[in-house]
């Protein structure tokens, strides 16, 4: 069986695990019911939620915790992940 494999970090700046461009191709966030809300008093920056995107929606930009809502699909991951329960997600209905 062949293996597919390629070098995470170089391919993408914004997350170890997904190919380039994966969410510019998909568009995600306009079909999202739901989106996250960060408290960045409440983040301790352990990255738990830009390691688990799997869409590459979430940044890290001048200190804090940014969301890309164009991109986000409205998951959850984030959330599940956050261990200080910085993210919630909010509905954009």
């Amino acid at each position: 069986m062949n293996k597919v494999s390629y070098d995470h970090q170089n391919e993408n700046p914004l997350s170890p695990w997904l190919p380039s461009n994966h969410s510019l191709k998909n568009e995600t966030g306009k079909w999202a019911i739901h989106q996250p809300s960060v408290d960045n008093a409440k983040c301790i920056k352990c990255l738990r939620c830009w390691i688990a995107c799997p869409e590459s929606a979430i940044n890290f930009v001048d200190d804090k915790i940014k969301v890309d809502r164009f991109f986000c699909k409205g998951c959850g991951i984030c959330e599940v992940e956050c261990p200080t329960e910085a993210i919630t997600m909010e509905s954009v209905l």
